[in-house]
């Protein structure tokens, strides 16, 4: 499994778009505010 995974609590940021064709998201660690996961379609 993916260390990301381990951890019980996410912050997801939904990136805005006008004209929305795909989903894109980050996923970071709350307690340390660094990035752990980079979400694109």
């Amino acid at each position: 499994m993916h260390p990301a995974l381990n951890k019980n609590l996410y912050l997801v940021k939904e990136h805005v778009k006008i004209f929305k064709a795909a989903n894109s998201f980050d996923v970071f660690d709350p307690e340390t505010s660094g990035l752990l996961l980079e979400c694109r379609e």
